[in-house]
């Protein structure tokens, strides 16, 4: 039906919404609108500064960061690769984790939750024993 460039945002009469190619039933479409709003209603992840906490020496290696404001941290953990990699512990920023206990859940499986220790006045999350990122 289309031939050439098409520019769905110029038509007055377009909408996503009920455009027949987007399957907003697909897990994909369903997990970045989860991810959109999330960014939309967190302040860290609004205006917060970002800390890389782990960097691989080669592609394919897992790498994590954090986004703070002044009041919230979140801790990003990505595995760009195939292997499953366990991770015990990452450090975290002390001033807005001082105190031993406080949980971190995952918003991908929110049985996973990992607590904040304080090692020598370092704060690290703690990840349970059987963690590991996919």
């Amino acid at each position: 039906q289309f031939i050439g460039s098409w520019k769905p945002y110029s038509d007055p009469n377009y909408n996503w919404e009920t455009d027949p190619f987007l399957d907003t039933n697909h897990d994909l479409f369903k997990v970045a609108r989860q991810m959109v709003r999330l960014k939309t209603t967190c302040d860290a992840l609004i205006f917060g500064n970002i800390y890389f906490r782990m960097t691989g020496s080669k592609n394919g290696d897992p790498y994590a960061f954090s986004r703070l404001s002044d009041k919230q941290e979140i801790l990003t953990i990505v595995n760009p690769g195939l292997k499953s990699i366990p991770i015990t512990k990452l450090v975290v920023d002390h001033y807005l984790n001082s105190t031993p206990g406080v949980q971190y859940i995952n918003i991908f499986n929110k049985t996973q939750v990992a607590s904040v220790i304080v090692e020598n006045g370092i704060s690290y999350l703690q990840f349970p024993s059987n963690f590991v990122i996919n």
